[in-house]
């Protein structure tokens, strides 16, 4: 008797874990889905809301004043002050595929780059600009060596050095003092690739068959 109820709890368990899991995933809105139309063409829309997005943190650069943040599976950027205060997003209502943020020699100007090549530019926290591919892919590639610094610089300020911790920006000043300035919650470490969120899901619903299998066997 002990057992049987042990095993209903058991299966209610894993249900509303995968119940949870895929609410969550379903239920984390990407730039097609939100509402609002942008204020011109090629504007990203602005959203004040801090919102979770189950995305990787994909790049990220940082300036005199802001950390921008990308979270490249839905086109989201989301800026923090240096001090990790959130600020506003931004949404990229048109992406699709990969993106990165790059940081332009000798200014605090930042561009988002997507998978077409359109370059979204932002400075002092704001977007400002929206240069549209020009159909010259040697500009590009000629742009990401001479125009934009290299990502270990675009990750630098005077004082400290930022990376990617897991989920996490982590900033270290000269003596080496680290501080969480980007916090992510812990699990959201599982959707930095493909790989390991299917390979947790995989295991609960291996663990979850082999016990349904297993308590056949002894019924027969």
């Amino acid at each position: 008797m002990k057992k049987a109820i042990y095993n209903r709890l058991l299966y209610c368990f894993f249900a509303l874990l995968f119940i949870a899991i895929s609410l969550i995933v379903f239920r984390s809105p990407s730039p097609s889905a939100l509402k609002g139309k942008p204020l011109q063409e090629g504007a990203p829309i602005s959203i004040t809301k801090n919102r979770l997005y189950l995305s990787p943190l994909t790049d990220f650069c940082v300036d005199d004043q802001y950390i921008y943040v990308l979270l490249g599976d839905k086109g989201i950027i989301k800026v923090y002050s240096l001090d990790g205060d959130y600020v506003r997003t931004f949404a990229v209502r048109t992406h699709k595929g990969s993106s990165s943020l790059r940081k332009e020699k000798d200014s605090e100007r930042i561009f988002y780059i997507d998978e077409n090549l359109n370059y979204y530019v932002f400075t002092d926290g704001e977007w400002v600009d929206y240069l549209p591919y020009q159909h010259d892919y040697a500009k590009y590639v000629d742009d990401l060596e001479h125009r934009f610094v290299e990502k270990e610089e675009q990750r630098r300020s005077d004082q400290y050095v930022y990376y990617r911790k897991l989920a996490s920006i982590i900033r270290e000043d000269k003596d080496g003092i680290q501080f969480v300035v980007v916090h992510r919650p812990f699990y959201m470490v599982y959707f930095q690739g493909l790989i390991p969120f299917i390979t947790i899901m995989s295991l609960i619903f291996i663990c979850f068959f082999l016990n349904i299998l297993r308590n056949k066997a002894k019924t027969q």
